[in-house]
């Protein structure tokens, strides 16, 4: 059971605290690290100097030896980002992938690995439902690469994204924005930030958000709205509390899970809607998460954090059976016509952070224990097999019972204990090593003709990372990295035994560099990064699998951001990466991985005017890249490369700002999706050139 694991968890870091030595020199405490505080993190231009997500702490990026992107909030405002699925368009190497039917949900390919779930405030997100709205966003850490060693079982072997929420800052101010465009877009904000007490100590931020979206899919519009409230409480001044809470609702007309993926889909309306009248899908979310930070002394600091989220979605969802399709005009579709999914996270991390010094090498450590339960149920629906026309998609077949689907659940518990020590072993030489250990349990649960059939595994698995980072000059860095992860694999062998949990290891090498008194600054990383132990058809056996699949990843990334010039802003990114099979019973080896672009890049610059009668005007412009790739496994299909051309005007005079975005700008035609992801059946095409606009009013 978890809570006693909660418990147990508690009482470690309690024991830690108790263990600790007290400074015996009278030097007063120092504030709580600055790795929370948002208000304190460093932006020049588009450029973040900080992140927590890779290491935990408040180290600079570039003493981390590790590609890490981050994405602010000032970047998605200027580029009129109001979807999940654009946060991480100017990242080398990641890429949006076909969603759960049009919800808000996160579905990321990073370095070629499909990423269904993500970390919410540096928690493991089980991303199907589990909605966020871009409101509610601060930054978007992006962590490359294995990172078991800090988060545990991965459901990404490829790398996390990690939404950073608002929390309250020093400054009182209230932000209030409406925003118009095409497809009877009309979307509204609030984002309120006050002291709640005479002594400051005690401060909130509220963040609304309420959007109406016709899209340009026929009938296929939906309503949303989310409210997300902070505190931080600082009692002292050695203690902060924040509370982090997130509700969001979305009610969709249909669920839409884009066109059917065959041969002739560039041929197919992007904006035909494949599916019933009575599909819909309604999705609640409520995320919550408590953080304790107390300074123990000048050194030290406790850390506690709890995290819960619930997510729900009922629908009624119609998809295509693309593996019976023959060709022709007619599609084999599956309805399930009342499919009720709920997902739970919850999780206890306790974690000390501080200094020590062996000899003349300081070291900076993490100590931590996390407790965390995952489970998803589903409750059974009839099914009915039916056929579309592609070219008339009003040509349905009637309504065939095809069987009833039963309910399932899964459950995952996990204790995990890790260790992290970021050491400088000489004024240009730095270590950063670690070591994870997890045990775990996976259990499933569904209902059959015979009866209810279980499925469980449990296994105990070390995640280990090491990596060296060479300074020469006060803005250069190269660094080397090792780092492996894990992902636990349901299901049981012919001999009836638990499979091994998928395992990656990765090598990354990289050099990091700061110009123009450090305004502007770009990683460029080699890696390499091997997944195995997939599952793949037992020839001696077809109703079993083994775990001989192989798949590799390698590439190129380079990311730069910064503010080269006054007014001037800019971000640019490219990757190439070669994904492909290495090992298999099935598919062929030598296969792309479906929906990597072998080529890909983006670039987006803002200029404001300063000074003068124009002061207040600013343009932004950015043109991204998606090269050609394989469409499917195995690779019978293609998918065209496309650019697609963004465009925003700004005027900014005293508390007003008026914007003007038109995304799409040239109207490119493209799909995004395929059999990378979870969802290979479909792909999602391109909106169409559209205009929003937006008027805000900060007071």
């Amino acid at each position: 059971m978890l809570l006693p694991r909660i418990a147990c968890s508690s009482a470690l870091g309690a024991l830690l605290l108790a263990a600790l030595p007290s400074r015996a020199d009278g030097l007063p405490a120092a504030e709580p690290s600055a790795s929370a505080e948002l208000d304190e993190v460093v932006v020049k231009g588009y450029r973040v100097v900080e992140a927590t997500t890779a290491t935990k702490t408040d180290t600079p990026i570039s003493d981390i030896p590790q590609s890490i992107q981050v994405v602010p909030l000032s970047l998605l405002k200027d580029r009129g980002v109001t979807r999940i699925d654009q946060i991480v368009d100017t990242v080398s190497g990641v890429h949006a992938e076909a969603n759960y039917g049009g919800n808000a949900s996160t579905f990321f390919s990073v370095r070629g690995f499909t990423s269904s779930s993500g970390l919410r405030d540096g928690f493991r997100n089980y991303g199907y439902f589990a909605a966020r709205d871009i409101q509610a966003i601060e930054r978007v850490e992006v962590l490359k690469g294995p990172s078991s060693v800090l988060y545990g079982a991965s459901a990404s072997l490829g790398g996390y994204i990690n939404t950073v929420s608002k929390r309250p800052e020093e400054d009182a101010f209230t932000d209030v924005a409406v925003t118009a465009g095409s497809y009877a877009l009309f979307r509204t904000t609030l984002d309120a930030n006050r002291a709640l007490n005479d002594s400051g100590s005690l401060s909130g931020r509220l963040n609304v958000a309420t959007e109406q979206n016709d899209t340009f899919r026929d009938t296929a519009g939906y309503n949303s709205y989310s409210v997300a409230p902070s505190l931080v409480w600082k009692p002292d001044d050695k203690t902060r509390i924040t509370a982090l809470f997130e509700y969001n609702y979305q009610r969709r007309q249909r669920f839409d899970f884009g066109l059917p993926y065959v041969p002739q889909v560039e041929e197919l309306s992007r904006t035909r809607y494949y599916g019933l009248d009575r599909d819909y899908g309604r999705n609640k979310t409520s995320a919550n998460t408590l953080i304790l930070e107390r300074q123990l002394n000048e050194d030290w600091q406790w850390r506690e954090a709890a995290h819960y989220t619930w997510a729900n979605q009922r629908s009624s969802q119609t998809f295509p059976d693309i593996a019976s399709y023959d060709g022709g005009n007619s599609v084999p579709y599956y309805n399930y016509s009342a499919p009720d999914e709920t997902s739970r996270d919850a999780a206890l991390q306790s974690e000390l952070i501080g200094k020590l010094q062996t000899g003349p090498i300081p070291h900076q450590l993490l100590v931590g224990i996390e407790a965390a339960r995952t489970s998803y149920a589903v409750q059974g629906s009839p099914v009915y097999f039916l056929t579309i026309d592609l070219y008339d998609p009003a040509n349905t077949s009637p309504l065939e019972l095809s069987y009833v689907s039963r309910d399932n659940a899964s459950r995952s518990e996990s204790v995990g204990v890790y260790l992290q020590d970021s050491a400088d072993l000489t004024s240009t030489l730095k270590l950063l090593a670690g070591v994870r250990a997890d045990w775990f349990a996976t259990t499933s649960r569904r209902d059959s003709d015979d009866g209810l059939i279980r499925d469980k595994v449990s296994d105990a698995v070390v995640s280990p990372r090491a990596g060296l980072l060479w300074k020469p000059l006060a803005d250069t860095s190269a660094y080397f990295n090792w780092s492996r992860a894990f992902a636990p694999v349901l299901g049981s062998n012919a001999e009836g035994g638990a499979f091994n949990p998928e395992n990656a290891r990765q090598y990354e090498v990289g050099v990091k560099q700061s110009f123009l008194a450090n305004r502007l600054g770009f990683t460029l990383a080699w890696f390499d990064l091997v997944r195995n132990g997939i599952l793949t058809a037992n020839p001696e056996n077809p109703a079993f699998f083994i775990q001989l699949g192989e798949q590799r990843s390698r590439g190129v990334e380079f990311d730069l951001a910064g503010e080269p010039l006054p007014g001037l802003k800019l971000v640019a990114s490219y990757a190439y990466t070669s994904a492909k099979v290495v090992q298999d019973n099935v598919l062929p080896e030598g296969d792309r991985l479906a929906d990597i672009p072998r080529h890909s890049g983006s670039i987006w610059g803002t200029y404001r005017i300063r000074s003068g009668a124009l002061r207040g005007l600013g343009f932004g412009t950015g043109v991204f890249y998606i090269g050609s790739r394989a469409g499917n496994l195995p690779n019978t299909l293609d998918q065209n490369a496309y650019w697609r051309v963004d465009t925003s005007a700004y005027y900014e005079r005293r508390a007003w700002k008026l914007q003007l975005s038109l995304l799409n700008a040239l109207d490119e035609k493209y799909y995004t999706g395929g059999s990378a992801g979870v969802f290979n059946y479909t792909v999602n095409p391109s909106a169409p050139a559209s205009l929003q606009g937006s008027l805000s009013y900060r007071f």
